[in-house]
């Protein structure tokens, strides 16, 4: 793509299925993962830095660049290697083919997709030690997505408006006869989630349920509670009336040993 005035830096990346060997002892252990290829400045894009060792760089675009690296997911590290700190440097096996352990990745970082997160990502140099056709095939195994900064003072329908006229140029140079595509630009907040659209309305139902359901939570706690202070003011009320009533029973057994003497004291005298 030729540069563009409302975009700035521009970062490839696309996913691979591939599988990685791990050794443990004697015997071999091949798992299937999830490898991203991607462009040299695509962790500097995103600003993100790695956890331990270093990230991909510039530098290792470069085809037949020898010793290719890979660097490691968190979770990847975690559930293939126990956090070993001493992995840097050595060699992991994908696809049959060697590639130096560079840096690993802190958890928080999980790319542009949270949807599908990768378990290691490699330099596009990668791309001839995976397959047979080279990144300018006409006919890819794989797919690439762009990521691109807006420059300052740009908005998205302006950047949008003048990629839109890349695009019909360039498609038009490769398809003469296609005059209906059109690209279009998307933030990464609305292209990185491809769960998004199909379940988008069962998730908000699911929201609304949720929330119906809190709602006769607290109806029903309330309702509990109303209760709850209803019956104690009847015992207290029921307390409080007997406690009177034993008050003047007391008052009348005070009072009966008084009579008494009077009878006996005014009998000797009838």
């Amino acid at each position: 793509m030729r540069p563009m005035r409302t975009l700035g830096d521009l970062a490839v990346e696309g996913n691979i299925r591939t599988a990685v060997s791990l050794r443990g002892g004697t015997r071999e252990d091949v798992r299937p993962i999830l490898a991203q290829m991607v462009s040299g400045n695509y962790f500097s894009m995103l600003g993100a830095a790695a956890a331990t060792g270093r990230a991909l760089g510039a530098p290792y675009e470069r085809p037949g660049t020898t010793g290719v690296p890979v660097v490691l997911s968190y979770r990847f590290w975690t559930r293939a290697f126990a956090n070993s700190r001493t992995l840097l440097g050595s060699t992991l096996i994908i696809q049959g083919r060697p590639f130096v352990i560079v840096g690993i990745m802190p958890q928080s970082f999980f790319g542009t997709r949270i949807d599908e997160s990768a378990d290691v990502w490699l330099p596009l140099s990668a791309q001839p030690l995976l397959s047979n056709k080279s990144l300018t095939d006409p006919d890819p195994d794989r797919h690439f997505a762009i990521l691109a900064r807006l420059r300052n003072g740009v908005t998205l329908p302006q950047a949008q408006q003048e990629f839109a006229g890349v695009y019909r140029t360039i498609h038009h140079r490769d398809e003469p006869t296609d005059t209906g595509a059109q690209g279009s630009l998307l933030p990464i907040a609305e292209s990185s989630f491809a769960l998004r659209d199909p379940f988008r309305h069962a998730l908000t139902l699911l929201l609304w349920g949720l929330a119906a359901l809190l709602l006769m939570m607290c109806a029903n706690i309330g309702g509990l509670l109303l209760a709850r202070t209803a019956r104690r003011e009847r015992d207290t009320a029921v307390r409080i009336a007997a406690g009177s009533a034993a008050q003047c029973g007391c008052c009348h057994v005070g009072g009966g040993p008084g009579l008494v003497l009077e009878l006996f004291q005014k009998r000797p005298f009838l």
